[in-house]
């Protein structure tokens, strides 16, 4: 173990000597601020138009539309029965509009009063025949989830409204996809193959370590680099969204461990029929935001784990640093691009890339789009069975490679 340490602490002071390292961390903390940012004005936006303040100003709008229509219908100039169904569409919009409004200042009025409604109301729903299977137990769930924002003191937020930690899940969300995977590859896909191109790895083998001593050396050293880089980011990412949205909606309760099954299901008057997910409740339970922001960052350090893994082993297999880094780079493009067109199919939740964002695992959101029945565990274990085989080919080439003839 001791000889294993020396060579760590060696391999660590080699990578933080190099630009790479710094760079990674810097573009981390840029992709940080600049996703924070766009999700922050998204929030303004959508408060300009949803919010009381930004609804009132739509029924303002609409009403001044609804005058020059009325002075249109007057003058004669447009086709009569053309300007009465625009008048009629506008006088539904301004009523729909100022009902919304009254619906939102009773909430922020008597909250209290309006969820214990809203849990009298699914009660009651309970009690009429189900639609189709499930019914029942989306609506304890929702029943459930109600009593949770009725026992505590704080205001539940508003359909428009949101909190630091919803955006740190949001934006540690997009950053997995592809942008985190692409800094940890920067990091780890030369750890090898950079020492191959300057020769350096053989005076690496003089010493009297065991290849495999080595190689493991080089590897915990960017699974460390790959904890740094996605600790400091989530550091970043939690410091800038609390100064913007302050600590408001931490009771705001989420749903964790939610299982689904899938069954036809044909409405009446449809000839067709469609694959609805079906949500199940028992082995689930409530977590509160700011519970969920921080396991999504800790739960984020795995997955990029097993992308550091992989792009090591390329790193060892090819002996240029730009091929190593462009195969990592293409299996981790091509894997979410993959994710994003495909609809369903258990074959594909074998892609290590699948669980880039394991809360999504968690929380059931990749069951339901994948249509199939994938909890955390089952991404963790697919995490590690990537991590694994891909370890291993490393171990097993670098023992076996002819490097002092290359």
């Amino acid at each position: 173990m001791r000889e294993l340490g020396l060579i760590f602490a060696n391999e660590w002071m080699k990578l933080t000597h190099r630009f790479r390292f710094w760079i990674a961390l810097g573009v981390g903390a840029l992709l940080v601020i600049a996703f924070s940012a766009i999700q922050y004005y998204g929030h303004i936006n959508a408060m300009e138009t949803y919010s009381i303040e930004g609804r009132k100003q739509s029924i303002q709008m609409e009403q001044k539309h609804l005058q020059e229509l009325q002075k249109d219908l007057q003058a004669g100039t447009r086709n009569k029965e053309e300007i009465q169904a625009e008048i009629l569409a506008v006088q539904n919009s301004i009523q729909a509009l100022q009902e919304e409004v009254k619906v939102n200042e009773a909430f922020i009025r008597d909250w209290k009063k309006v969820l214990q409604e809203r849990i009298t109301e699914r009660k009651k729903e309970l009690e009429a025949p189900e639609s189709f299977s499930g019914f029942k137990e989306e609506a304890k769930a929702e029943i459930k989830k109600l009593e949770y924002q009725l026992a505590q003191a704080e205001r539940p937020l508003a359909d428009w409204e949101t909190s630091a930690y919803r955006q740190i899940e949001t934006t540690l969300g997009l950053l997995s996809k592809i942008f985190l995977p692409m800094l940890v590859i920067v990091i780890a896909a030369d750890q090898v193959s950079g020492e191959m191109t300057s020769g350096t790895i053989k005076l690496l083998l003089v010493r009297p370590a065991s290849r495999i001593k080595i190689l493991l050396g080089k590897w915990l050293v960017s699974l460390t680099a790959t904890v740094v880089l996605v600790i400091s980011t989530s550091a970043l990412l939690w410091l800038v969204n609390l100064l913007i949205y302050g600590i408001g909606g931490t009771n705001d309760p989420v749903y964790v461990g939610v299982s689904y099954t899938f069954e036809e299901y044909t409405s009446e008057g449809n000839n067709g029929s469609e694959i609805v997910p079906i949500a199940h409740y028992s082995a689930a339970r409530l977590i509160e935001a700011w519970e969920l922001a921080v396991w999504g960052s800790l739960l984020l350090i795995y997955p990029m784990l097993t992308v550091a893994t992989i792009a090591f082993m390329f790193s060892v297999l090819f002996h240029s640093s730009m091929i190593s880094t462009l195969c990592s780079l293409v299996i981790v493009v091509v894997g979410s691009a993959v994710l994003e067109i495909v609809n369903g199919g258990k074959f594909f939740s074998w892609l290590f890339s699948v669980h880039f964002h394991l809360v999504d695992n968690w929380k059931g959101n990749l069951a339901r789009e994948l249509q199939s029945n994938l909890s955390l565990t089952d991404g963790v274990l697919t995490l590690t069975l990537w991590m694994g085989i891909t370890l291993a080919i490393a171990l097993y080439t670098f023992h076996r490679k002819d490097i002092y003839n290359t």
